[in-house]
This record gives structure tokens, C-alpha cells and sequence, in this order.
């Protein structure tokens, strides 16, 4: 298995994919940069403080650019076995398929945590910048659990976005289910009630709860609904997607 991870990590160090990852962080520093800039210009001193700038980087990184990038990079990882025929070879080998796939699965899981930690770093570095009250060891603390939190539940989309690949052979329709996600979980967020039932919106409307100070009226979050969402979203593609590679016909074409 590990050999299975370390090709595909050589292969995405061949890819122009890789650089997505600081791409997608400077363009979450960028729309971050420009909200403290909006809220010291209309609201000053208002807003301006530790909980609603870590709120800010949490939903810039969940919701406008995680989805898109977290489905490329894995359409590309899957796709890309289909586009370059080279699945016919894989599928010839003793190495199971299943095995195959969960290579797939573990080379996105750090670069998924690298892209995250950078932003969060980003976001903490920014706030020294501007005129914040302290960073305590006890708000430091509570931002680190919620970023683990966030991190933990970002990764129930891995296999939902290997299944688009798997069964329309392109990464292009994992780019499409990202930006349906990125739209429906924007709208659905608006709403706690609604936002804790959409997968791609509950791991936002779920770290509120670290960060009351930046949603003083978003009210009770249900925890036991979001998780149930994130998990169904997770195990139902992951286990469709074990029975369907079993079954896969090599393709001739």
C-alpha cells in the first residue's frame, strides 16, 4: 500500500495540479484580506476580532474554495487512469483494485491537511496585522480544535467526488459537482436549520460554535444532524464506489 501512495504522490508532483494548492491558499488569503478591508472601512472596530476573523478564513476555505479544488484534485487523481488508459494496465496487476483506490484516497488526505494549515496560519499571521485584541492560549486552543474539526469533516467528500469520477470517467464532472456544491452550500449556510441537513454547508454551520462571536444570532446548532449528514455522504459513495471498481469491465476502447 505504501508504494501504491508514494507513486501517486510522484505523480502529482508531475502535475501542474499540485500547484492548486498554495494557488488556492493566496486566493483565500486574497477574499480575506479584502473582508478586513471592507469591515474596517464600513464597520469599524465593529467586527474586527479573533472569533470573526478565523469565522471568515473556516468559510472562505469550506465553502468558495475547498469544494472546486478538493473535487479536481481527486477527479484528476481518478480520471486520469481512464484518459490515459493506463486503468487497464492497474487492473491487469495482482494488486487488488480496491487497494488501488484507497492509494487514491490517503495521497489526498495530507494534501488536503498542508492546503488547510496554510490558510489557518495565514489567517492567525493576518490578525497581528490589524487591530486585534490579544491572541490568549485559550482562544489559540479553541481555534485549533475547531480548525481539527474542520479538517476531520472536510475529508467526507473524498469519495464522493472519486465516485463522479469513476462512473463519468472525467474530472470535469468532478468540477461541476464542486461548483454545485460551492453555490448550494453559500445559499444553504444563510440558514442553520437548513445548512446543518447539506453536507457541503454543515462542517461551516457546525464550527460556529467556537466562534459565537462572529454569528451572535445563529442559534443552537444540531450537531447529531450534521454529523449523520457528513456521515452518510462519506460511507455511501465509499462503500459504492468498493463495489463498483470490483466489478469495473477493463476498457478496450
Amino acid at each position: 500500500m505504501l508504494n501504491l501512495v508514494m507513486i501517486e504522490i510522484r505523480k502529482l508532483k508531475r502535475s501542474m495540479f499540485l500547484w492548486l494548492i498554495p494557488a488556492g491558499t493566496v486566493m483565500t488569503a486574497i477574499l480575506e484580506y479584502g473582508s478586513v478591508l471592507y469591515q474596517q472601512d464600513h464597520n469599524p472596530g465593529s467586527m474586527l476580532n479573533w472569533d470573526w476573523l478565523v469565522f471568515t478564513n473556516f468559510r472562505y476555505t469550506t465553502m468558495l474554495i475547498s469544494p472546486v479544488l478538493f473535487a479536481l484534485l481527486m477527479g484528476y487523481l481518478v480520471a486520469k487512469e481512464f484518459h490515459e488508459k493506463t486503468i487497464n494496465t492497474l487492473f491487469t496487476y495482482t494488486i487488488s483494485r480496491v487497494q488501488i483506490l484507497m492509494a487514491k484516497y490517503l495521497v489526498i488526505v495530507p494534501v488536503i491537511f498542508i492546503f488547510l494549515v496554510l490558510g489557518f496560519v495565514l489567517t492567525l499571521g493576518a490578525g497581528f496585522l490589524v487591530d486585534h485584541p490579544p491572541l490568549t492560549a485559550d482562544l489559540l486552543s479553541k481555534y485549533v480544535e475547531a480548525f481539527l474539526w474542520l479538517t476531520l469533516m472536510t475529508y467526507a467528500f473524498i469519495p464522493i467526488a472519486a465516485t463522479v469520477s469513476i462512473v463519468w470517467k472525467s474530472y470535469l464532472a468532478s468540477i461541476v459537482m464542486g461548483i454545485l456544491a460551492l453555490v448550494c452550500g453559500a445559499v444553504f449556510s444563510n440558514s442553520p436549520e437548513l445548512g446543518i441537513v447539506f453536507p457541503w454547508s454543515a462542517p461551516i454551520v457546525m464550527v460556529t460554535g467556537f466562534v459565537q462571536t462572529a454569528l451572535p444570532h445563529s442559534g443552537n446548532v444540531d450537531y447529531s444532524t450534521g454529523t449523520i449528514s457528513l456521515a452518510v455522504t462519506f460511507l455511501i459513495p465509499f462503500i459504492f464506489n468498493i463495489f463498483y471498481i470490483r466489478r469495473m469491465d477493463i476498457d478496450n476502447d
